[in-house]
């Protein structure tokens, strides 16, 4: 991954709906937009939700399996696209390690807290994205802290659909990069 010019990432999130080869579709469609590195989410539902949380088995619908991953990360890493993942739990983050096919991590900005996700991240030695959207400084500040001698970026932005002009805070970009004296990204919606 080369960080020191503009990177486009592809983000797949959940718009596989769940299905493997829409997820195996959209990715090579990324891939002939000549974007960088392609992102997928991985979680487990019954580590991210409870039963009675009212999306639970909407997250059933949308999960994949991770012996399906493994295929769609097989297929992917023939192609000249860097793979992605950003795991929501320790056990999707340590599954994506295992298999080989994986360039980098993002951490999304709900789990800029988990300081035991954050680790097993940085045993893996691949660059690390942290979504930092809504974060708090003092909560920006302390994940850095962990961080130094790592390389690792920044990735504001604000998380809405569709993201109006004015609430885009661009301005987040340079205030990053200036202070915390790394590379810093953006993700719109």
């Amino acid at each position: 991954i080369i960080l020191n010019q503009t990177y486009i990432i592809a983000e797949i999130a959940s718009a596989h709906e769940g299905q493997p080869q829409l997820a195996l579709d959209i990715a090579r469609h990324a891939i002939n937009t000549g974007a960088d590195g392609v992102k997928f989410q991985i979680f487990n539902r019954n580590l991210l939700l409870t039963r009675k949380n009212p999306y639970f088995e909407e997250f059933g619908e949308i999960e994949i399996d991770p012996n399906k991953w493994e295929y769609i990360f097989k297929q992917i890493s023939i192609e000249n696209i860097d793979i992605i993942v950003e795991p929501y739990d320790l056990e999707s983050l340590q599954f994506a390690a295992k298999t080989g096919y994986v360039q980098a991590y993002k951490i999304p900005a709900a789990n800029l807290g988990d300081t035991d996700l954050i680790r097993a991240a940085l045993i893996t030695e691949k660059p690390l994205f942290l979504g930092v959207g809504g974060a708090q400084w003092v909560e920006i500040e302390e994940v850095v802290s962990l961080l130094k001698g790592t390389d690792y970026t920044l990735i504001c932005g604000f998380q809405n659909f569709p993201t109006k002009l004015e609430d885009s805070n661009l301005f987040h970009i340079l205030k990053l990069k200036k202070f915390f004296k790394c590379s810093v990204g953006y993700a719109d919606h």
